[in-house]
């Protein structure tokens, strides 16, 4: 009985484990880089008002 409910708890955390793995499309890695993009912007932008004050 112990044996088959851990049996079961494991493979259910499998397939939790797969549906957390997706497949990212085009779409969310030029999303992804457009934010990095923009984060490097702003801190160059920082940067150069920063070193222009002083």
């Amino acid at each position: 009985m112990e044996k088959q409910r851990r049996s079961e708890v494991r493979q259910r955390a499998r397939q939790i484990r797969k549906a957390q793995k997706s497949n990212l499309s085009t779409k969310d890695y030029l999303q992804r880089a457009l934010v990095v993009l923009i984060i490097l912007i702003i801190l160059a932008a920082a940067l150069f008002i920063y070193e222009n004050l002083t």
